[in-house]
């Protein structure tokens, strides 16, 4: 018996599902975090704190959080608190909040779903062992960064489009 080629559109499926479950790893984690209503509340933005997710940026540093921000006038801006009361903008964003953090081997995991997908365009690069944010800025674009060590800020490492 002959073994068949999978279908095309199977083959597009699967990257595409690997990706959502991977999405939808950040929605077990909005159960309130102490330490990150601490920061929010400190920095003046707890109430409007829609989404987080912990950082890691690097071994010996302090873990901050990636948080979404909803202002009243619709869409928002993604930022990350840091443990000395530092407030980082990453990016305003439009539509609704999807924010994520994945530690270095999801996000290669990741990067690998976005390289085999038929359906988003794209690629993200994670350099360094720390945590790497992404988040859809608009309702199809998604953006990624990673602390660099050696600058001590968020860069982008990631960008996709589906």
């Amino acid at each position: 018996m002959r073994r068949s080629e999978p279908d095309r559109p199977a083959r597009r499926l699967a990257p595409l599902c690997a990706l959502a479950l991977m999405l939808a790893g950040s929605a077990a984690a909005q159960l309130q975090s102490p330490e990150m209503r601490a920061l929010a509340d400190a920095a003046g933005i707890g109430p409007a704190v829609v989404r987080w997710c912990p950082v890691d940026p690097r071994a010996g540093h302090p873990r901050m959080y990636a948080v979404a921000v909803k202002s009243v006038d619709g869409g928002g801006r993604y930022l990350v608190l840091g443990q000395d009361g530092t407030v980082t903008p990453l990016s305003p964003y439009g539509g609704d909040v999807d924010l994520s953090c994945y530690p270095r081997e999801r996000a290669d995991e990741l990067s690998a779903a976005i390289k085999a997908s038929d359906g988003i365009t794209g690629q993200l690069a994670a350099r360094w062992d720390g945590t790497v944010v992404c988040a859809f800025v608009e309702s199809t674009q998604a953006v990624c960064w990673q602390f660099d060590p050696a600058v001590r800020q968020f860069v982008e490492v990631g960008r996709w489009r589906t």
